[in-house]
């Protein structure tokens, strides 16, 4: 951990141009999401005017491609600025300053190689997506037509056991995801030091973390921790007015004009603060990575 903040202090402008350069692509990647999501709705009401007898059959898929790709963008930018401070803190252990621009031009040469790895994640992402969707249509739909004397009891034993059936699969989600989190926590320093693929950087991350899977997980616990506070923190003063607000509202003809000049600032703060958190949040595990995969190979 000393040797992560001594690199993070040492280089800390270049950390937080590239992370801002990152933090600004993945800004611009949700507003066009949000766009095209208020389009898409919009584009629902209008074909519901219009008695479009597929709508059902037409909801899940869309969502699901909008969703794959709008998290195809982003883990595209996670992993590329990813790399570009693998990149920085390399350069810092061979006595040489990699600057900005430099780290970038060296994240996209290997990003191509995880292109592949970032569409399948995507297309997973998708199917997930279109399954749930089409689960809660279904569950919607035999709900309506459902009263409550014929199907109450069947209807709330599908519930519990679909309930029953995705809390268990987040746990086991949660699991293989911490596992494989810690085994190719290397990946990025292996791609950026030996120039290899990320299929090879896998396999080789796997291989060197053996021995050092214990504080690996330390490392992203207190990092996970550590940001979560920092998360919270930033929304607390919005959630102190929005108390604030609730135990005393304005009355009378401009009460929504003083709600809205009171809690879209502290929105807007507490936004603000929350991507600065991420922006200088953002480095601290490329770091970590790269300084646990030189002492891997000392």
């Amino acid at each position: 951990m000393k040797a992560t903040f001594r690199v993070y202090k040492a280089r800390f402008g270049a950390l937080m141009g590239l992370g801002s350069t990152a933090g600004g692509v993945m800004i611009a990647v949700v507003i066009a999401y949000t766009f095209a999501m208020v389009w898409w709705i919009a584009s629902i009401v209008q074909r519901v005017n219009l008695g479009v007898s597929n709508l059902l059959t037409a909801i899940p898929a869309e969502a699901a491609l909008a969703g794959a790709v709008f998290f195809f963008a982003l883990i595209l930018v996670g992993w590329w600025a990813s790399l570009g401070f693998c990149a920085i803190t390399e350069g810092e252990y061979q006595g040489r300053r990699v600057l900005v621009g430099d780290a970038m031009k060296m994240g996209f040469t290997r990003l191509s190689s995880l292109l592949p790895a970032a569409l399948g994640l995507a297309v997973a992402y998708g199917a997930v997506t279109y399954g749930l969707i089409v689960w809660m249509i279904h569950i919607v739909t035999d709900a309506m037509q459902c009263t409550y004397y014929d199907c109450a009891d069947e209807m709330m034993m599908k519930l519990v056991t679909v309930l029953v059936a995705v809390c268990v699969g987040l746990l086991v989600f949660a699991v293989v995801a911490c596992i494989l989190n810690v085994k190719w926590f290397l990946a990025f320093p292996v791609m950026t030091s030996e120039n290899l693929t990320v299929w090879q950087a896998l396999s080789r991350s796997w291989i060197i973390t053996k021995g050092s899977a214990g504080i690996i997980f330390v490392i992203i616990l207190l990092y996970e921790i550590a940001v979560g506070i920092a998360n919270q923190m930033t929304v607390l003063p919005f959630s102190l007015s929005e108390m604030s607000w609730a135990q005393n509202p304005p009355y009378g003809p401009d009460s929504i004009w003083q709600a809205w000049t009171q809690m879209v600032p502290m929105a807007l703060g507490s936004s603000a603060l929350s991507l600065l958190v991420t922006i200088a949040s953002m480095p601290i595990l490329p770091i970590a990575s790269q300084v646990v995969y030189r002492d891997r190979m000392r």
